[in-house]
């Protein structure tokens, strides 16, 4: 299973919230985990405001992950996902928009998110809390 992981699970490890950790090295012997260059953009943010050894700490939950960066198809996605939020008139954040575009343009299987209303709107992401026993 190709399972896209959240800027939301990523923060919990870096905060060193244990059951995340086990629940993710658990599926790593099972699936494989990407993420988008959002999180990457979003996480690196966040430890640069930090002091140095955050940003190398960062970077060493981020490289154990598969990245999915932006690329044609991607922008693709994220402009019919957002032109069909646009038409029904629901919202997501534009960040959210891109990660679900990186879902859709690489085929994953599954979303995993603290957030999941952050999601709820964009029509085709199967996604699920981190704290489901489904994945």
């Amino acid at each position: 299973m190709r399972i896209l992981i959240d800027t939301s699970v990523l923060v919990d490890i870096d905060r060193g919230v244990q059951k995340t950790a086990e629940k993710l090295k658990e599926a790593v012997t099972k699936h494989t985990l990407y993420i988008s260059i959002i999180s990457v953009e979003e996480i690196l943010t966040g430890a640069n405001l930090c002091e140095k050894p955050a940003i190398k700490k960062a970077r060493e939950l981020l490289n154990q992950f598969e990245w999915i960066t932006i690329d044609a198809r991607v922008a693709e996605h994220g402009a019919n996902i957002r032109s069909h939020l646009i038409r029904n008139r629901k919202k997501a954040e534009y960040p959210d928009i891109l990660i679900a575009a990186c879902y859709l343009a690489h085929g994953c299987d599954l979303l995993v998110t603290h957030n999941l209303r952050d999601f709820a709107n964009i029509p085709g992401i199967q996604a699920i809390a981190i704290t489901s026993d489904k994945w």
